[in-house]
C-alpha cells in the first residue's frame, strides 16, 4: 500500500505506466486507478510476464525515476501477489500474453497488485 500525502502524482505515474508497456516486452499492463469516493487513495494494478519481468522491470530507468520522484510522497506500501481465476479469458483480453510464453506460466507468476493510497 503507498499512500501519498498532500497531492496525487498522476502525472509521474501516467508517465511511468505508459514508458513500462511500451519499453518492456515483459511488462503488460499497469493501471493506475483511484477510488471515487477518495480520490487521493491510489491503486496500481500490475501484470507482468514473468517474475522476472518484474525484477527487470524494478530497475529500469523510468521506474527508478518514479521511485526517486515519489520516494518523500509515498507514506506507506503493500505489494500484493496475485493468482488469475481465469487464465483463459485473460489472455483474450491481454493479447500480449500470447506472444511466445505459455499463458498459464504468464498468468499465475506475473500478476502484482500495488495498493497505493494518496
Amino acid at each position: 500500500m503507498v499512500q501519498f500525502p498532500g497531492g496525487r502524482p498522476n502525472a509521474i505515474l501516467k508517465e511511468e505506466a505508459e514508458a513500462s508497456v511500451r519499453l518492456e516486452p515483459g511488462v503488460v499492463a499497469i493501471f493506475p486507478m483511484q477510488e471515487k469516493e477518495n480520490p487521493t487513495q491510489i491503486r496500481i494494478l500490475e501484470i507482468y510476464a514473468s517474475r522476472g519481468a518484474y525484477e527487470s522491470h524494478l530497475k529500469t530507468p523510468h521506474f527508478q525515476k518514479y521511485k526517486t520522484t515519489t520516494l518523500k510522497m509515498v507514506k506507506a506500501l503493500r505489494l500484493v501477489d496475485m493468482e488469475s481465476l481465469d487464465a483463459k479469458t485473460m489472455t483474450h483480453i491481454f493479447r500480449k500474453l500470447n506472444k511466445g510464453q505459455p499463458s498459464g506460466d504468464l498468468v499465475n507468476q506475473g500478476l502484482r497488485l500495488r495498493r497505493c493510497l494518496a
